[in-house]
């Protein structure tokens, strides 16, 4: 699904770096008096997680465990929040199947014939040996 990132803690690129993108889309959307929802660092803030590049925002709604995290999506041309009673993986697959297509979604993008290719563009992590391993 090539409209759709989600971000990462570490990583190379500004473009998916969780930290940069969590300070753009609070100066995207502080200003918004009308926010249904406080964002992170807030108590119960929406954390981000994602984009489209049509320019939704995709979020954690983060009450109780991780595990019962929902996701919330802003559309940037309906400009209002729309709730998914889905945890994330849930939500990844329902878009990919056409069983999920958020409002600000443009229709007909979905389902796609290629849901992942892995990227060549940054080496593959190499894994370290265990704790136990080394001893």
């Amino acid at each position: 699904m090539e409209f759709l990132g989600i971000h990462v803690p570490a990583c190379r690129s500004p473009h998916v770096r969780f930290e940069a993108e969590v300070h753009a889309v609070q100066k995207a959307l502080l200003d918004d008096e009308g926010l249904a929802y406080p964002l992170w660092p807030n108590p119960g803030g929406l954390i981000v997680f994602g984009k489209t590049d049509f320019g939704d925002y995709l979020f954690w709604l983060p009450h109780g465990p991780p595990e019962n995290w929902r996701v919330v999506v802003w559309g940037r041309g309906l400009q209002k929040f729309e709730t998914f009673d889905r945890d994330l993986t849930e939500f990844l697959a329902g878009l990919a199947t056409g069983e999920i297509l958020p409002e600000d979604f443009p229709e007909g993008m979905l389902p796609c014939d290629h849901l992942f290719r892995p990227s060549s563009e940054f080496p593959s992590a190499t894994i370290l040996p265990s704790v136990d391993a080394a001893k």
